[in-house]
């Protein structure tokens, strides 16, 4: 069936967000047929920049999840996949030329985890947990040390509130659309307790980045939206 590589993507609604748009696409098991449809979806530029990844399963990955980026983008802004016109900044992150449209994309091996917003800055994460980790060492390379003592507080869910850490970390910067060029990571404040399936945490300028369990198994979901015009950045 023609396109039917667009089959892989279902959108899931996060509270409390209610402009944006998610969708998760499953990348496993990738079919020839599903990358040669997904290809005519890419610019000549993203088809050359793509066939140049190795190994081919990521190649496909990388293919299949970028058409479905640009499919709904087009959607989006009116025009076709292959006309949307995709620009970076200094720091490399995407965005939509002579557009206000947002978005944002993550991903694992086996999973893709796209966003969009149609006026606010947004940055998202997805992460598979990995419970072999040593979450104490690991929490070293970018982790304060207040942020670390809850770890400590919490040694049975010390690689589970690792993984919140980073993923809610990630969202941020990349909403920022800084990465990790900046000289500090911005260090943030867990409300472990506050849902049952959704944890928040407070960033420096008291706006929430929300990261949400149990949405795919063995994954976290991480989203922050900018909602002031100026948000702190530690430097």
């Amino acid at each position: 069936m023609q396109n039917n590589f667009l089959s892989r993507a279902t959108t899931i609604e996060l509270a409390p967000f209610q402009e944006a748009q998610f969708w998760i696409i499953n990348l496993q098991d990738i079919q020839k047929t599903e990358v040669l449809s997904a290809e005519t979806f890419l610019d000549i530029q993203t088809q050359n920049k793509t066939r140049k990844l190795i190994p081919e399963d990521g190649r496909n990955r990388s293919i299949i999840t970028h058409a479905i980026l640009r499919y709904q983008l087009s959607k989006l802004i009116c025009c076709a996949p292959d006309k949307v016109e995709l620009m970076l900044n200094k720091f490399g992150k995407p965005y939509l030329k002579n557009n206000f449209t947002y978005f944002n994309i993550a991903h694992t091996k086996d999973f893709a985890f796209i966003a969009f917003h149609p006026n606010r800055p947004i940055g998202i994460d997805i992460e598979k947990l990995d419970e072999k980790i040593d979450a104490l060492k690991l929490s070293d390379n970018f982790m304060s040390p207040d942020e670390k003592k809850v770890l400590l507080a919490n040694p049975n869910q010390a690689t589970d509130y690792f993984f919140s850490f980073w993923c809610a970390k990630e969202a941020f910067l990349k909403a920022l659309g800084t990465g990790l060029v900046i000289k500090k990571i911005p260090e943030i404040y867990p409300n472990f307790d506050e849902f049952d399936t959704i944890s928040s945490f407070d960033s420096k300028d008291s706006q929430k980045i929300f990261v949400y369990d149990k949405k795919i198994e063995y994954h976290k979901l991480a989203v922050y939206v900018i909602q002031q015009e100026n948000p702190t950045i530690l430097g």
